[in-house]
């Protein structure tokens, strides 16, 4: 189970992550510093 949940929260914070890269360069700030 561990295992598991590791790597769903793994997954969810890389989501994350990329969502905001993806927005961040659609804003056109380019600052990627959060």
């Amino acid at each position: 189970m561990s295992r598991t949940g590791s790597a769903l929260v793994a997954g969810v914070g890389a989501s994350v992550q990329h969502g905001r890269r993806c927005v961040d360069a659609a804003l056109g700030h380019g600052s990627g510093a959060r």
